[in-house]
């Protein structure tokens, strides 16, 4: 569903507020674009769910994908999210940024497993970076 600019006075009044607002006691996301800022505009801005937002922005006349994302911490849950994520990434061309409600490490444990999810999360980040020119 694509969303519009919802203003609020938090004392933030020179950002544009984005929200993906949760359906239940957790998650949600949102994200805070500076006004002031030339180079940066936004296309379009898309709720997918209460955990993923996606925005289509230009910096400096260049495109962007803008993912804001919050990953559950469930594992069966965080692999089918993480999976779902992966089709809004536009390789070389997007900003994924969030909370990840990972570590980077096998060694982490979550609910005394072994974090299974690490390959699927290091290859998202993997898929999502381009090498430079």
């Amino acid at each position: 569903m694509e969303i519009n600019i919802i203003p609020l006075r938090w004392g933030a009044s020179g950002y544009y507020w984005y929200f993906a607002p949760s359906l239940s006691n957790s998650a949600g996301v949102a994200l805070a674009i500076k006004k002031m800022n030339p180079d940066l505009k936004v296309e379009k801005v898309e709720h997918v769910d209460s955990r993923l937002l996606v925005a289509d922005i230009k910096i400096k006349c260049n495109p962007y994908k803008l993912i804001v994302v919050y990953v559950p911490n469930v594992l069966y849950q965080r692999n089918d999210f993480l999976a779902n994520v992966k089709a809004y990434v536009d390789p070389g061309k997007t900003i994924l940024m969030g909370d990840f409600n990972a570590a980077l490490d096998n060694l982490d444990w979550i609910s005394g497993l072994v974090n299974s999810s690490m390959p699927k999360f290091h290859h998202l980040l993997e898929f999502a970076m381009c090498e430079e020119p």
